[in-house]
């Protein structure tokens, strides 16, 4: 599903730009089609039914095709938004975008998944019948293992071992940005295929605080952000 075919958003008609809470200076991961980030973008300017988005370094922006989909992805004083729109002009130095809609992106269950390469261990989370007590977890010895991909509802990873559809992972001092603190994420495979002598579970994270998955949300787009500054030849500190 691409990123703005969503159902039940709020269309423009009914809500102008101010009410979706818009302004002037905020700053958006700009994503094509696929939901690929290509640059961060600030609102430079808007009106009751467009905005401007400009380059946050002060660059040109990339050139763009008139009536093209987009997303823009960003922070809400109280929630993370994304944003959908058409551009309806551009030049080297701005995209003007209209026909904007807006969604809670805790409330899109196809988060964007961002690419990595982590080097990690897992637990698998075994579960012993102790006569009449209740189900006790039992965690097994760590085993080495890398994140693909992840997002903030889930993940991809490449491990030798063969698990069940359905096994229970846990990571523990999972650290996606350097100096952040760790994260303690738990998961069940979903889907398992076998590849070049290892295998890949996509999992999906459960019994995660929603202060936790914010949290991490938050650390995804870092990382969007850190990969698109690499690709622009940048320094890849945070901004």
């Amino acid at each position: 599903m691409h990123l703005w075919a969503v159902k039940a958003i709020l269309e423009l008609d009914k809500y102008k730009i101010k009410k979706l809470g818009i302004e002037q200076g905020m700053k958006f991961e700009v994503c094509i089609e696929n939901g690929q980030p290509i640059f961060t973008g600030v609102v430079s300017k808007l009106d009751e039914d467009s905005l401007w988005i400009s380059n946050v370094n002060g660059g040109n922006v990339p050139s763009v095709i008139y009536n093209s989909k987009i997303g823009l992805k960003g922070f809400s004083a109280n929630n993370s938004n994304i944003l959908y729109g058409v551009i309806c002009g551009s030049s080297t130095l701005f995209w003007r975008i209209n026909k904007i809609s807006k969604q809670s992106y805790y409330n899109n269950r196809n988060y964007y998944r961002q690419s990595v390469s982590i080097e990690t261990k897992v637990d698998r989370i075994d579960f012993a019948d102790s006569g009449n007590e209740d189900k006790k977890k039992m965690s097994v010895s760590a085993l080495p293992c890398k994140i693909l991909n992840i997002s903030g509802s889930g993940l991809l990873i490449s491990i030798k071992e063969k698990y069940s559809i359905g096994t229970m992972l846990q990571f523990c001092n999972l650290s996606l940005i350097p100096d952040h603190a760790p994260f303690c994420l738990k998961c069940r495979i979903l889907r398992m295929e076998e590849n070049n002598k290892e295998y890949l579970y996509g999992c999906k994270f459960e019994e995660m605080d929603k202060k936790v998955q914010e949290r991490l949300v938050q650390e995804i787009f870092m990382l969007q952000r850190i990969e698109i500054k690499r690709q622009n030849g940048q320094n890849s500190e945070y901004y």
